[in-house]
């Protein structure tokens, strides 16, 4: 697994690409490394909609969180 500070390339590269928060950019980039950059039979959950959406253009199963 790779560490942390080896997902940044990545999350720089997702900023560039999506309007978002750098801390979504983080998260996203996890996800992707967590799946070995093979998104599609994965289910991804949130509660905001731009990084869900960004989330689906990478291929990820989209689950939006409901809030209470």
């Amino acid at each position: 697994m790779r560490r942390a500070a080896e997902q940044q390339p990545g999350a720089d590269r997702l900023l560039g690409l999506h309007v978002f928060r750098a801390a979504d950019a983080v998260q996203l980039a996890a996800a992707l490394v967590a799946t070995y950059d093979q998104p599609a039979r994965h289910e991804f959950v949130s509660l905001d909609a731009r990084l869900a959406e960004a989330a689906r253009r990478k291929g990820f199963m989209i689950q939006l969180a409901l809030s209470r």
